[in-house]
């Protein structure tokens, strides 16, 4: 803008925050203009903020911070005029796609813990113990119908049998997601050997040395048939001395 287009929007109403934001420059070089231009300048609240309008630009997506900085006024002036005409404030919940209740009882009323139900829905617990008091379904005791599953069992299951989520959900009569919070939120260190001690944080190295440690006579198999003790290792995530070591040791005496 040109320093008569900033006089002649400052004389329209405009405040010299909103002059600056148009212009790409700072609100001292639009005071500076319009102090060198002889403009006698406006207190800081001068103009009167059109009621209306700002309701306007709420209801179309603006944030009250925003409509503000273009008013050149606080977000807790705009907050205000939104509480005087009853305008309804955003949250963060807005955003979320709505859910049916009915499907939130069955996952629980199927098992299903309440924290897996929240994570689903990307609610709060608090929210589905809400949901289902206002559905009067009552509560699991604490521990729910998953007691008898001990955490040993699903670190063991992952761990050491490198089984899938799916897998031990089907052994041991529970979800995939259930059984994923189970094992991220087990104790550090159990009675066997474990290699997640941070919980969820697995060592993937560890769990594809474990998982190939299955297979030890299938890949055993594989090299003596020629394979090659590098490509073995990039298909099960291990080294090629681990392979060689097992070759090694499956042999009989003097044959390696």
């Amino acid at each position: 803008m040109t320093p008569d287009e900033i006089v002649a929007a400052y004389q329209a109403g405009g405040t010299v925050a909103a002059i600056a934001k148009r212009s790409r420059r700072s609100t001292a070089w639009v005071r500076r203009i319009l102090d060198d231009r002889g403009m006698q300048r406006r207190g800081r609240w001068g103009t009167p903020l059109d009621h209306d309008q700002v309701i306007a630009e709420y209801l179309a997506g603006a944030s009250a911070a925003e409509i503000a900085r273009e008013h050149g006024r606080s977000a807790t002036w705009i907050a205000a005029i939104l509480r005087q005409h009853d305008v309804r404030r955003r949250t963060r919940w807005d955003d979320l796609q709505p859910v049916d209740v009915e499907d939130v009882a069955r996952d629980y009323l199927s098992g299903d813990s309440l924290q897996v139900v929240a994570r689903r829905y990307h609610r709060s617990m608090t929210w589905v113990r809400t949901t289902l008091a206002r559905m009067e379904i009552p509560r699991r005791p604490r521990g729910g119908t998953y007691k008898d599953v001990s955490d040993e069992l699903i670190v063991q299951l992952r761990d050491v049998a490198c089984l899938s989520w799916e897998e031990i959900g089907s052994q041991v009569e529970m979800t995939p997601d259930s059984v994923a919070i189970r094992y991220a939120s087990a104790p550090g260190r159990l009675p066997h050997e474990r290699y997640n001690f941070a919980g969820g944080r697995t060592d993937v190295t560890i769990w594809l040395r474990n998982d190939a440690a299955n297979h030890r006579d299938e890949i055993i198999a594989a090299y003596l048939t020629g394979q090659s003790s590098e490509a073995l290792a990039r298909v099960w995530g291990i080294s090629a001395r681990t392979i060689l070591r097992w070759v090694a040791k499956a042999l009989p005496a003097g044959m390696n």
